[in-house]
């Protein structure tokens, strides 16, 4: 019937004209992060195990672009208890919560000029925590620096 005709042409023409979203995962400089199709985002991969001095840039490159960082994911480096040292590049601009819970060893966070949002724990149960500059932050959450 021409009904049925006229549902399959628009079923074809929706489906065609859609898209779906992959994640794809890749690494820089010892850092997991995962390339976001759908939105064209780069972000660092969820529970991640660093140790030592890390810097965590601003911007990577995927595909002969660049792309800014981004913390998607809740408790990125959690329990990371050998890390001591860790540096943000420019273009962060929000420490997700939980990121930092349970760093016991992590004593010094240089923060970007672009970082303004400290959220949740991200610095949650950081007992070694000695210096953190935070002039530029413009929101913190009550509990990020408890523990």
């Amino acid at each position: 019937s021409f009904r049925r005709f006229l549902i399959s042409i628009i079923l074809i023409t929706i489906g065609s004209s859609m898209t779906w979203a992959t994640i794809t995962e890749f690494s820089y400089n010892g850092l997991k992060y995962e390339y976001d199709s759908f939105d064209g985002t780069v972000n660092l991969c969820a529970k991640q195990i660093i140790s030592g001095e890390v810097t965590i840039p601003g911007k990577v490159p995927y595909n002969n672009r660049e792309y800014t960082v981004y913390f998607r994911y809740i408790g990125t480096f959690a329990n990371s208890t050998s890390l001591k040292k860790i540096t943000f590049g420019e273009g962060i601009q929000h420490i997700a919560s939980e990121t930092f819970r349970g760093c016991t060893a992590l004593e010094e966070v240089k923060l970007s000029s672009t970082v303004i949002q400290i959220l949740g724990s991200a610095f949650r149960d950081c007992k070694k925590l000695k210096s953190i500059n935070t002039e530029k932050v413009q929101y913190f959450s009550s509990l990020c620096f408890s523990g």
